[in-house]
This record gives C-alpha cells, sequence and structure tokens, in this order.
C-alpha cells in the first residue's frame, strides 16, 4: 500500500497552460443580472450574480454572490471531486511544483498522459501512460486484437526525481482529436509506502441516494452522489511502526490519495483514513500489521 499526500497547487505554480475559459472575468463597472456568471481570477472560482442590479459588490460578499465552483483551469487542483477541467482534443499545464516525487491524474477519458520534468532546462523525467488497461495505447490493429479490453480512469507516476526546482509538463491527449478531453482531479505530491497489502482487500461504495418504495411496490429513487471505500491489511517491518502510526494521525483530517494495490482503480480512494489500528509484534526484526479503513470523497455522478 502506499499514498500520496497532496501538494497543493497555487497560481503562482502555474507557468502555462492551453486551458480556456469560458466565462468572463469579474468586471467591477459590469451591472450583473440575476444567474449570471463571473470569473473570480484570483481565486479561480466561477460566481453566480444572486439577485439584478448587482453593479461593484465584491465577489465575497455573499448576499450578492454564490460560488458555484472552480473554473475550468484550476477545475482539476480543487482537491475535491465531481469537477471537470475541459478541452477538445488534449491539455497541457507547465507548473513549477517544488520538490515531489508522484503525481495522478483521476478521473480522466484521456487516451494517454505524459509527464515531463526539466532540470535547467535539461530533461531528466519524459515518461507517457495509457489509460488501456493494458498500458498502452491503442494505436495499431495489432494491439487492437491483443491489448486487454477496458479503459482506465486513473493514472498515476511515482518515484519521480526529488528536486525543488523542476519544471513540470503534464499533456493528457484524447483518442479523437475533435472530442472533449475531461480530467477531474490532478494531484501532485510526495509518495510513502505503508508496506506490503494482504489478499482479502475489500471495496465498496457508500451511496447517498434515497430509494423508496410505495405501497404498489413502485421503487422511486433520488439520485445522489457516492463515495468509494476500501478496507485492507499490511504487512511492514516492526521497526517502523512509530513512523507509520505518527503519519497517520497527521493524515486523519487531511485529504490523500491512497493506493491498496497498483493495478485496480476500486483501490485507488482519494479520501481520509476513518479507522486504523496497528498489529505489533515482538522484536524490531519480526513483521507487524496495519489494519486500516479509508473513505472517499463522496462524487456527484
Amino acid at each position: 500500500m502506499r499514498l500520496i499526500k497532496p501538494t497543493p497547487v497555487t497560481s503562482a505554480m502555474l507557468v502555462s497552460t492551453d486551458v480556456t475559459e469560458t466565462v468572463a472575468a469579474y468586471n467591477g463597472a459590469t451591472t450583473y443580472a440575476a444567474a449570471a456568471l463571473a470569473r473570480d481570477t484570483v481565486n479561480h472560482r466561477i460566481m453566480k450574480s444572486v439577485a439584478a442590479g448587482n453593479t461593484g459588490h465584491a465577489l465575497t460578499d455573499p448576499a450578492w454572490w454564490l460560488d458555484t465552483g472552480p473554473d475550468n483551469t484550476f477545475a482539476v487542483f480543487d482537491e475535491g471531486v465531481g469537477t471537470l477541467t475541459t478541452r477538445i482534443g488534449s491539455m497541457e499545464y507547465v507548473l513549477t511544483l517544488g520538490s515531489i516525487t508522484a503525481l495522478a491524474v483521476l478521473d480522466s477519458n484521456a487516451e494517454t498522459a505524459t509527464l515531463e520534468m526539466k532540470r535547467l532546462g535539461v530533461t531528466i523525467y519524459n515518461q507517457t501512460r495509457s489509460f488501456n488497461r493494458g498500458g498502452q495505447a491503442i494505436n495499431s490493429w495489432y494491439r487492437w486484437l491483443t491489448e486487454p479490453i477496458g479503459i482506465r480512469t486513473q493514472v498515476d507516476f511515482d518515484k519521480l526525481p526529488d528536486y525543488s526546482d523542476c519544471e513540470v509538463t503534464l499533456t493528457l491527449t484524447g483518442r479523437d482529436s475533435g472530442a472533449a478531453v475531461t480530467a477531474g482531479t490532478v494531484i501532485p505530491g510526495r509518495s510513502r509506502s505503508l508496506g506490503t497489502t494482504e489478499k482479502g482487500a475489500k471495496s465498496d461504495i457508500i451511496s447517498f441516494s434515497v430509494k423508496e418504495q410505495d405501497q404498489f411496490g413502485v421503487w422511486r429513487v433520488a439520485k445522489r452522489g457516492f463515495s468509494k471505500r476500501m478496507t485492507l491489511r499490511t504487512q511492514f517491518p516492526t521497526a517502523e511502526a512509530d513512523i507509520i502510526y505518527q503519519l497517520l494521525t497527521e493524515l486523519r483530517d487531511t485529504a490523500v490519495l491512497w493506493f491498496g494495490e497498483d493495478g485496480y482503480d476500486q483501490l485507488a480512494v482519494y479520501g481520509f483514513v476513518t479507522d486504523f489500528s496497528i498489529e505489533l509484534t515482538e522484536g524490531l526484526g519480526s513483521v507487524s500489521y496495519l489494519n486500516i479503513t479509508i473513505e472517499g470523497l463522496s462524487s456527484s455522478t
């Protein structure tokens, strides 16, 4: 099992991007009608006017403005799920993220993700990951006939060069140059192992939909969001018990990306520790055990 502790992405870290916005930036001299939208260029949010005749009121004034979510550029960095960044054909971000050792892309319909890292103008890392379950893009009849069927919605890059002065370029390329490429969350950060996952890991979802059956047996469903959940057990050297205990305690209220086992999307959960316990065995040279439950952030779809 491993985790990625996210590095928050700020405006100062964004060097450039080809992602565009459809909502105009806020202008204090403009009179906004009820339900009109304006873009907060400082906090990268889309704001909705709650009343007509809205002129010169600060975007932070809740009497006049309602926050509807992140703008298109920063939807992938809002540390939430359910919001999407969209661009036709492909999208590219150039960032200065400081010291990171991993980066993940979640909830994407892309064909490939490419990560390039440059230090002092020299490329020191350049890898491409495919969202095809076989690990390679389907770009030939041979791969069409032989690669495993199925598409993943997430990929990650691990064990990245650990430098604080790199320029990172992330490129997502779609399967159709004329269709929209989407990505829900991009998580750069530092990774940490929590031991080897044992057999028997469990995954499920928590649904927030309401299902009611009337007197005639007809079901009525109010569809709402859901969250992922996984429960598993790992084994690790007993000498690391205090380190792991302290780490999990520090992360108790932090949304983190957890990988129960590589290769299984169902065991990749972006969320919180809801319960953990460590079983110590005798002797520092022995193996101890971690029992842990992770609950994901809720998704609206």
